[in-house]
């Protein structure tokens, strides 16, 4: 049985009181901003420059071959590998379980993947639809449907960028990986919801080009003893499902310029809105009451286990029944909970875990009424 958090923190060496903790919380947030920065421009330079490479081809026209590379395939007059991305979403298409499908992936195992690219093309040699497939250089990192919305977001983020320096607001940090990409923007402000925890506000773009989420803003408070961030109610979520696009790729490029440009205006729209520290002192409340809702901690890690798996929810546990009063709020709190969860995600070296466990923590304050308004 765990036992209530009281003890008082100690920053820098000093008993904190009032001012103190708010002196050490601007300094903790500058510190984050310093950190922060070149991590963002990093995976903002990534954006830019990492542009998908379109083909549309027919499911007959795929042909696969396990190689050193793992799996590849050729269509056309193309040869690339395969992203684990596109990989799963070939197995889903086809009805093949990920589990197996790992398996079936086993470095060591050269007849495993000869069977894998045999049932590929058995699959897909008898499947009459067509797919639009998106690479990087010789990687193809996506297998989508036809109807599959373009979106630039190159202009998007650059409108994002702009509208959030107007506001006031800084890039800062982010997570990234081969098929998503996650930046936060913030107010150089802290804030206080409850007393002696201090916040920063802000929004939090998250984009993948390759099936693996929308277009999405949401957002976003980090509690600046420790940068643990919570990612929550969405502000703004384009799905990438449209119209069927057709064999010529370059003749949907009009349709893709006005997807992104009603992309680019809804995201401009957002920032404006949100990035304004009036807006804020709503949203409040919400960690005042997980502050004050007290959680157990076995109900949670197993609800949590259903989300993730059950050793990050050991892990999330672990943390939060620790002795830390530094890194994670004081108390048996939903408060606390969701720190937890973000101290994980903060831990973290995948960037989609990072990005994953940061929504999740965020669901935490939007069961206390964190929402759009």
């Amino acid at each position: 049985m765990t036992t209530e958090k009281t003890t008082t923190p100690v920053f820098d060496g000093v008993l904190a009181t009032t001012a103190e903790r708010r002196a050490f919380a601007e300094k903790r947030m500058h510190e984050y901003i310093q950190h922060g920065v070149p991590i963002a421009q990093s995976i903002v330079n990534k954006v830019l420059n990492e542009v998908p490479n379109d083909q549309i081809a027919k499911a007959t026209a795929l042909n696969f071959k396990a190689d050193d590379n793992g799996i590849t395939y050729r269509a056309g007059d193309n040869h690339r590998t395969m992203h684990r991305n596109a990989l799963g979403q070939l197995a889903v298409r086809a009805g093949i379980p990920i589990k197996y499908l790992d398996h079936l992936m086993e470095t060591g195992n050269e007849w495993k993947q000869d069977l894998l690219a045999h049932t590929l093309n058995q699959h897909f040699h008898n499947d009459d639809h067509r797919y639009l497939l998106r690479s990087v250089g010789d990687e193809t990192r996506a297998v989508l449907s036809d109807k599959y919305k373009r979106i630039d977001c190159r202009p998007v983020l650059d409108k994002l960028i702009a509208s959030a320096s107007k506001a006031g607001a800084l890039v800062v940090d982010g997570a990234t990986s081969a098929i998503r990409s996650n930046l936060k923007f913030v107010l150089p402000t802290i804030f206080e919801p409850v007393p002696g925890e201090f916040v920063v506000w802000g929004l939090s773009w998250t984009n993948s080009d390759f099936g693996r989420g929308a277009n999405e803003l949401n957002i976003f408070f980090g509690r600046v003893w420790c940068w643990n961030g919570m990612v929550g109610e969405k502000a703004i979520r384009q799905i990438h499902l449209g119209r069927r696009l057709g064999d010529d790729i370059a003749y949907s490029e009009r349709t893709l310029q006005l997807d992104t440009d009603t992309a680019v205006s809804a995201v401009a729209d957002v920032a404006n809105h949100y990035l304004n520290p009036d807006k804020v002192e709503g949203h409040l409340a919400a960690i005042a009451s997980a502050h004050n809702a007290k959680l157990d901690p076995k109900t949670a890690e197993g609800a949590l286990a259903k989300r993730t798996s059950k050793a990050t929810a050991k892990s999330v546990v672990d943390k939060f029944n620790s002795a830390d009063v530094i890194d994670l709020p004081q108390g048996q709190s939903d408060w606390r909970w969701a720190n937890a969860i973000s101290l994980v995600a903060r831990d973290s070296d995948d960037g989609d875990r990072k990005i994953d466990l940061e929504r999740l923590a965020g669901d935490v304050l939007t069961k206390h009424g964190l929402s759009i308004n």
